[in-house]
């Protein structure tokens, strides 16, 4: 598993957390895991990656397609 921390953000979103906070980036620990859902508005080519700038060097990033 490792010890290291990773910080997801998707580039054009927003999600709600159980707290009613607007969010696109949230911190995962070791072993850890959390479960989001939006509903997709934004057409288009978008990017999400680890903010953690030796992650994305080693790819940890990826991006999706929001069909019109």
């Amino acid at each position: 598993m490792g010890s290291d921390f990773h910080t997801f953000h998707v580039h054009g979103h927003r999600w709600i957390t159980p707290g009613d906070v607007s969010r696109d980036t949230q911190t995962v620990g070791p072993a850890e895991s959390f479960r989001i859902r939006w509903r997709e508005d934004a057409p288009g080519t978008w990017l999400y990656h680890c903010h953690v700038n030796d992650h994305i060097v080693a790819g940890m990033q990826a991006k999706f397609v929001v069909l019109p």
